[in-house]
């Protein structure tokens, strides 16, 4: 591989550099995205569970509406 194509590779995949993070860490704001979470891994959109997997949702979160439920 070429150097600047393997630092981009390792960036990206080691690193996660290009990982859109979330900027307001409250509880409140991942609580939120934990209830999206939830709601979206009954659809068979793929895509946006990943993404919000990479902002570090729960997958373990347990909806207070549905106890008995897990998002994953």
């Amino acid at each position: 591989l070429h150097r600047t194509k393997a630092d981009f590779i390792r960036t990206k995949y080691q690193q996660m550099a290009y990982i859109n993070r979330l900027k307001d860490e409250t509880r409140e704001t991942f609580e939120d995205l934990n209830l999206q979470l939830h709601s979206i891994v009954r659809t068979d959109n793929i895509i946006t569970c990943l993404r919000f997997l990479s902002q570090d949702a729960d997958p373990n979160f347990r909806n207070p509406v549905r106890k008995k439920h897990l998002s994953l």
